[in-house]
């Protein structure tokens, strides 16, 4: 059966819309899950915090993390300690550049449009500007990589181990300093890593992934 060509070409328009509400939307929700762990980390318990934005405590102590206990010691330029492996109980983005944050948004959007059950290093990799592949090829590539489910709709996607080996292995190399999106592509390409095996299984080429990263 052949397809509208016009009705084809508006559909994708409304895809490539939806996106980007769906981007803005989580940047949106991770910036304000940041304000309200700012606000807490400057003194505000969580009674105050949910009373204030009409949340619930739970909801509150969920978003700022059940053991958090207040802030981290800073390190020099204030970031973590040195050598503190990623805090997930803060939020796995907490200390994220905007640009990196960014990746993580267009990731999650990716692995929402294409209804796979958790965000992957393949997934972060689509989110990258340019990694030497037909942007449609390479989403045919990743869509057909990972088993779909019910798309969801609504909530922060799940980060797969692959993913967050990423995020994990850039926050080591970023040290004291903000993770940058550089980070994540240079973590994408590390050798040894399974995010370089899910890249190698595309048919990319890690060496465009380290000029992304810069290198």
């Amino acid at each position: 059966m052949t397809l509208d060509e016009e009705v084809l070409t508006q559909t994708k328009e409304i895809r490539e819309r939806l996106l980007e509400s769906e981007r803005a939307l989580e940047h949106l929700r991770a910036d304000y899950h940041h304000a309200i762990r700012l606000l807490h980390a400057r003194g505000g318990n969580m009674r105050e915090i949910a009373e204030a934005l009409l949340l619930s405590h739970q909801r509150v102590h969920q978003i700022v993390g059940a053991d958090a206990g207040g802030p981290p010691s800073p390190g020099r330029h204030g970031g973590p300690p040195r050598g503190r492996r990623h805090d997930y109980r803060r939020g796995p983005f907490w200390r994220f550049s905007p640009d990196a944050r960014e990746v993580i948004v267009r990731a999650s959007a990716e692995a929402r449009e294409l209804a796979h059950g958790a965000v992957e290093a393949p997934h972060i990799l689509l989110a990258l500007e340019d990694s030497g592949v037909d942007q449609a090829d390479l989403r045919a590539r990743v869509a057909s990589a990972y088993p779909q489910g019910p798309q969801q709709r609504r909530g922060r996607m799940r980060l797969g181990h692959s993913a967050k080996e990423v995020i994990e292995a850039a926050d080591r190399a970023a040290g004291e300093r903000h993770v940058t999106a550089s980070d994540l592509a240079a973590a994408l390409a590390a050798e040894g890593s399974q995010a370089r095996e899910s890249i190698d299984a595309l048919g990319v080429d890690p060496r465009r992934v380290r000029e992304e990263a810069g290198e």
